[in-house]
């Protein structure tokens, strides 16, 4: 590797950490004023990608990267607020799937309008061209992150 480009990687760690933080607690007041965690958004955006809008706790935790225990208590948590429902599968009842409710449909909508708006204003007079580029870049560096941190 040459001196610039460990210069340009350590740039770009810098830009990352700092744009991550900021995102981070500013999502997450966002987020907070709709009236949920971060995680239980993670967690319910997860549901809602889905193609058949279901995941079980294993699946949410593998996700969201974190342990089974954690993703049970989340799903706890989003299940007494009315916000996921857990319906056990009859041909194998040890498999419990989580689905959004009615409830938890209208709040993740309500926070994630709350989040775009935030960000459409963030990007307001960019250049359209260089939002593309820069996504062209960033969305395999992410895939890439993320498989790695999968694997540590």
């Amino acid at each position: 590797m040459t001196s610039s480009l460990i210069e340009d990687i350590a740039v770009i760690e810098h830009l990352g950490w700092k744009w991550g933080l900021a995102l981070q607690k500013t999502m997450g007041d966002l987020t907070a004023k709709g009236g949920l965690t971060e995680p239980q958004y993670m967690a319910l955006m997860a549901i809602a990608e889905t193609a058949n809008r279901q995941l079980t706790a294993g699946e949410i935790a593998h996700r969201l990267m974190v342990k089974s225990s954690t993703a049970t208590d989340l799903a706890d948590r989003l299940e007494t607020a009315g916000l996921i429902e857990r319906l056990r599968i009859k041909a194998d009842r040890r498999v419990v799937l989580c689905h959004l409710t009615d409830k938890g449909r209208a709040t993740l909508q309500n926070v994630a309008e709350r989040r775009t708006e935030f960000l459409m204003k963030a990007f307001e007079g960019l250049d359209h061209a260089r939002i593309r580029a820069a996504l062209e870049a960033l969305i395999p560096l992410a895939e890439r992150v993320t498989a790695l941190g999968r694997e540590l």
